[in-house]
């Protein structure tokens, strides 16, 4: 078990490699996005734009303490949408396919995005069109990097809860020991007064 300040410090640390590694990343792509080399304000926008929404989801899907609260309302929603419908079948129908083409709508922007920040990072680490694998390597992390640091940042921070309460447990534990036991201070104490 670790101290919980040493979960949080490495948490922190991880996010802040993450942010690096991600602002990096928008650099390469507003670089892949300009068509003469030099990046536009046009480009950094779209750049700064895939970054955002990469952030978001990744920050949402990172965080294993959010799934319970996600799965929630997505059941809290199918549900709502049902009893707002009524008995009435047809609105049932539509309005739980308006819902799967949202989900739909979302994960088509998420491929999307991904294409392109794939597509921009790897023009601007090769632009002779063929990356060797070490380029490959670099592509991948510069895209996917920061989302598997933040999941385990996540991981971690949802870790570094139980670990507290674990050390406050044993560390309560171990005051409430010592006021149980308390040590003789001398083999005296232990002799009866017979002089009375």
């Amino acid at each position: 078990m670790k101290d919980p300040k040493l979960v949080k410090f490495l948490v922190l640390a991880t996010y802040g490699c993450a942010l690096a590694i991600a602002w990096f990343n928008v650099e390469l792509s507003a670089k892949g996005l300009a068509a003469n080399g030099t990046p536009e304000n046009v480009d950094w926008a779209l750049s700064l734009g895939m970054f955002t929404f990469e952030t978001c989801l990744s920050t949402a899907l990172g965080t294993p303490a959010f799934w319970p609260v996600l799965l929630g309302s997505i059941n809290g929603a199918v549900e709502g949408i049902l009893d707002l419908a009524g008995h009435n079948r047809k609105y049932q129908i539509m309005a739980v396919g308006l819902l799967l083409l949202f989900v739909g709508g979302l994960c088509f922007a998420t491929l999307k995005t991904y294409e392109l920040d794939l597509l921009t990072t790897a023009t601007a680490i090769a632009p002779s069109g063929t990356p060797t694998p070490g380029q490959q390597f670099k592509i991948y992390a510069l895209v996917f990097g920061p989302e598997a640091l933040m999941l385990g940042a996540g991981l971690a921070s949802l870790s570094g809860g139980i670990s507290a309460v674990q050390w406050m447990q044993i560390t309560q534990g171990t005051a409430r020991t010592k006021g149980r036991y308390t040590p003789h201070n001398s083999w005296e104490d232990d002799v009866p007064d017979l002089s009375r």
